[in-house]
């Protein structure tokens, strides 16, 4: 199976230092796409076409294959994927249940989106399809995590009928080194996951919990018999009404967290920090509120994690940091021109030299198009290209770039229902 995924597909084409391929034309339009990738080059794309979930892989610095279908995804949407380094793959996606609750003339709301994964391992073959959760439960996962040694966790809360309120605790599947899933465990009672990391091989989850008139970070990790440990207070004083809260886990443990407050006024200041794994963590504001938009954030194998936002109409602006260093003074990446630049589904990836790709749909006057560039260690640009004009592309915010650890960058979109990919070098 393997073997025809990597077989060649659509004949490339070079724009501005960049290759482009085009993987796919029989993508559902509006649907997300993800990419993952590992430091070896290797990566896998997957999307979402006629109610299942399509992929191909790549080898390392190699050009993407045949789309091939994943087992057992009818009624799927939002696919997602994680690579481990050997290469093998991790894909989980949201499926409609058919749980009817109402009579046929209100089943506007009816129910339920749960989740399901599978492992696809690097001699090509499938795992056995795995639920997360029985019918009749929407589910939100909040982190997930996939380990070099086959060890699969993955975090989540489930809704309220109806609704996008999650209600009950903060829930938990983890499996051994076999990659099956163990029993349902209960994490915490109140708080909501932000993300999932394997410390000497067990996992600790990283948690918003709200208290009184602000909320703060908090984490829990299992100990040697399996058992939940006390929470940990990792940051306070955050705002109680977090308009947006990001944070990226590296396999080491290492994590990144961004957010921002949404007041009557507007947008509040964004605010970030950096810690190793278990370390202290110390947050920084990067960016004034009324005109910054929509922090993302990533982090790579050696802790060296980055920061962008919108900063109004005037382009993409930057911020890098590492655990013991704390965030520097923001900077455009590119100087903007005259008049208004727009930003939109900004994507990062950052290798273990500290050097970062950045990929985001880009607005100026009146036209869309998919811009990508490699920012060195010491803030040089190189790459930046405009890969296709057009206001029906999109990167989607979900995962589409990856930078391997030999600066092999790859970009992926989707303009209707084609699916492309563009790869470049950083020297």
């Amino acid at each position: 199976m393997l073997c025809a995924a990597i077989a060649g597909a659509a004949p490339a084409i070079a724009v501005d230092g960049w290759t482009v391929q085009h993987v796919a034309h029989d993508a559902a339009r509006f649907s997300p796409v993800s990419l993952a990738g590992n430091q070896h080059g290797a990566a896998v794309l997957a999307w979402l076409a006629r109610g299942r979930i399509r992929f191909a892989v790549a080898r390392a610095g190699h050009r993407f294959g045949h789309a091939l279908t994943a087992p057992h995804s009818k009624d799927a949407s939002d696919p997602r994927v994680s690579m481990n380094e050997h290469g093998d793959t991790l894909f989980y996606w949201s499926y409609w249940d058919h749980t009817y609750r109402a009579p046929p003339y209100t089943r506007d709301f009816d129910c339920c989106f749960g989740v399901r994964l599978t492992v696809l391992d690097h001699h090509g073959r499938f795992h056995r399809v795995q639920t997360l959760t029985r019918r009749g439960k929407d589910v939100r996962v909040d982190g997930s995590h996939f380990g070099d040694d086959g060890r699969i966790g993955i975090v989540w809360r489930e809704y309220r009928d109806d609704t996008y309120y999650p209600i009950g605790p903060l829930l938990g599947r983890f499996s051994g080194p076999s990659g099956r899933l163990g029993r349902k465990v209960r994490i915490d009672r109140y708080s909501d996951g932000a993300a999932l990391a394997y410390v000497d091989g067990r996992p600790r989850v990283l948690m918003v919990a709200y208290r009184g008139g602000d909320s703060a970070l908090m984490e829990r990790s299992m100990d040697a018999r399996g058992r939940w440990r006390p929470r940990r207070l990792v940051a306070g004083g955050l705002p109680k009404d977090i308009y947006i809260l990001l944070a990226d886990v590296n396999r080491s443990g290492d994590e990144v967290v961004a957010w921002q407050a949404f007041s009557e006024t507007g947008p509040e200041p964004i605010f970030a920090g950096v810690r190793g794994a278990g370390g202290p963590f110390e947050a920084r504001r990067l960016a004034p509120g009324p005109n910054s938009f929509d922090p993302r954030v990533a982090i790579g194998p050696s802790g060296s994690a980055v920061v962008a936002w919108e900063q109004g109409d005037r382009g993409l602006r930057v911020s890098v940091g590492a655990p013991g260093h704390p965030f520097t003074q923001p900077s455009f990446l590119v100087q903007p021109k005259p008049g208004p630049n727009g930003v939109e589904g900004v994507e990062l990836a950052v290798d273990r030299h500290g050097r970062v790709l950045l990929a985001w749909k880009g607005w100026r006057n009146g036209h869309a198009s998919v811009l990508a560039a490699l920012r060195t260690r010491r803030g040089g640009v190189l790459h930046y290209a405009r890969l296709v004009d057009s206001d029906d592309a999109s990167v989607d915010g979900q995962g589409t770039a990856v930078l391997d650890g030999r600066a092999r960058a790859i970009v992926a979109w989707r303009r209707n229902n084609r699916i492309t990919a563009a790869r470049a070098f950083a020297p």
